[in-house]
């Protein structure tokens, strides 16, 4: 099942996919007729949690995700009531996966609120232990594992991977729409990640392309607040790495917000300012959510008003109306974090800074010219308010000087910091620094030539020999530096020309003079 799982929801977690499939098969072993009590066993049980544990770990809360879900479970449960048999004899089956004792909380886990779009409310896994399935895993082997799992994740690199497109304000891929790529790359934060440091430090990074080595062994450092100018000759990968910081295949925290402006976005039909609007895609998410669930629970309060307090109905709506309330408790809290009610006003005052007047604003996307589709692009992430906003779009050097605060240079396989430089002063410390990398390396090698001679002179000779002995040791004691890089030039090459044949010019019935007033 854990495929299946996997290719229901590409995103989800190991951890999260391995422990719905043992628990899915462990409910089965303890099912047999007499436990069928009141309509509900324990494999019956088991498929809601586990369907609903599902459903939180996509982020799609929609009723077509449910109800797809659901019939991935209900097609295991059938499986496993095949391989179980009819009679109720339970043949001990042989699960590739590990069932987890550990509850797991699914929003901790994606930084998704454990309620949000669950119209049952919260989905307590602790709650399964004190049903009648039990888990049999080991609690420290467990943890054991998750560290495992998590220490991996913070060692994550990229190695060989092959790019088709990184769109992250456009289409990323073929398969992705922005919402859904921009949901996965920037899960909601619900609170708690406030005072958490939104600096980057990632160390050993491989960065690899079509059997092309871009960084090798590398440490990226980003202080959060400072603008970075990446510069490196062309095809060096600038546009490789910024692509896998937007995809976070390298080890970037979730609780930072990610953003990539890489092209101007695809004209349609939708207003300009609908088009910065709909770029933060969670407030339009929850604001949907907040309609649907309000309509929900409209319609519960019309359905209660007509039942007796005592009835099961009644309890059951109740409970179903708690959960509703807590969820919509949680979408408010998050809408009023984010300002959502000033959002239309900052989204035209950030166009209005780009050059859009009040009724260019409201024009189609698709009447725009390319150079203003990318100043819209870079007016929804603007909007998004990233904390790390990534511009694939100037090679413009009076840019960076006006831009950046510093400099990261890439160049052999890694990345050189240049810590308040805008590009001038950059490139001046750039020279500097290789003309003395140049002089250390051109003294070391006359240094260990010479140490070289006296060592091949006076190797064997007796009364030298302790002299040579000292020698060889400082060479080896001595550190290897590599040669600079070779300056970088541009030759250009302009052919001789060509001799002419005469006449070069010839001309007839030709005449020429002054007109008296100008005869000199």
């Amino acid at each position: 099942m854990e495929a299946e799982i996997r290719a229901q929801i590409p995103g989800i977690d190991q951890v999260v996919s391995e422990y719905a499939s043992g628990y899915l098969n462990h409910a089965s072993l303890l099912y047999t007729p007499e436990s069928d009590t009141n309509g509900q066993s324990p494999l019956d049980e088991a498929a809601e949690t586990i369907t609903a544990l599902l459903v939180s770990a996509s982020g799609d809360f929609s009723d077509q995700n449910n109800t797809s879900i659901r019939n991935l479970v209900d097609r295991f449960i059938s499986k496993l009531n095949a391989a179980n048999g009819i009679d109720g004899e339970r043949r001990q089956l042989a699960p590739k996966t590990r069932k987890l004792a550990q509850a797991i909380q699914v929003g901790s886990q994606r930084n998704i609120s454990s309620t949000l779009g669950l119209a049952g409310g919260v989905v307590d896994l602790e709650s399964t232990n004190t049903r009648k399935v039990e888990s049999r895993v080991d609690r420290k082997k467990l943890e054991k594992a998750e560290r495992k799992i998590a220490a991996k994740q913070d060692r994550k690199v990229m190695k060989n991977v092959e790019y088709e497109a990184s769109r992250l304000l456009d289409q990323p891929t073929d398969a992705q729409s922005y919402e859904e790529f921009y949901m996965a790359v920037n899960p909601l934060q619900l609170g708690g990640d406030q005072a958490k440091s939104k600096d980057i430090k990632v160390e050993g990074v491989d960065v690899s392309i079509g059997g092309k080595r871009i960084l090798t062994d590398t440490t990226l450092t980003m202080a959060f607040g400072r603008r970075y100018g990446l510069v490196g000759q062309n095809g060096i990968g600038k546009s490789t790495l910024l692509r896998a910081l937007s995809r976070r295949e390298l080890a970037i925290p979730t609780h930072i917000s990610i953003l990539h402006v890489e092209q101007e976005i695809t004209g349609d039909d939708t207003p300009a300012l609908q088009a910065v609007l709909d770029a933060d895609v969670w407030r339009k998410h929850l604001l949907a959510e907040q309609e649907k669930i309000s309509k929900q629970l409209s319609e519960l309060e019309a359905e209660r008003s007509s039942m007796a307090d005592t009835s099961t109905d009644a309890e059951r709506l109740d409970r179903h109306r708690d959960g509703l309330d807590s969820t919509l408790s949680d979408i408010h809290a998050k809408l009023s974090e984010m300002e959502s009610d000033k959002a239309e006003s900052r989204a035209a005052s950030i166009m209005a800074g780009l050059g859009f007047s009040e009724e260019a604003q409201h024009y189609a996307t698709k009447t725009f010219s390319g150079g203003w589709r990318m100043r819209l692009a870079l007016a929804r992430a603007l909007f998004c308010e990233p904390d790390l906003l990534l511009l694939d779009v100037s090679h413009d050097r009076a840019f960076l000087n006006e831009v950046a605060t510093d400099i990261i240079h890439q160049h052999s396989e890694r990345l050189d910091y240049y810590k308040g430089a805008n590009f001038d002063s950059f490139y001046a410390t750039k020279e500097e620094r290789r003309k003395t990398a140049k002089r250390e390396y051109e003294n070391q090698m006359a240094q260990r030539a010479h140490l070289q001679a006296f060592i091949d002179k006076f190797r064997y000779n007796a009364a030298k020999s302790s002299e040579a002995q000292s020698r060889i040791k400082k060479l080896e004691k001595m550190p290897v530096l590599e040669a600079p890089e070779s300056e970088y030039t541009v030759h250009f090459k302009f052919p001789e020309v060509e001799k002419l044949s005469p006449p070069i010019i010839q001309m007839s019935d030709v005449s020429f003079g002054y007109s008296p007033p100008n005869r000199s």
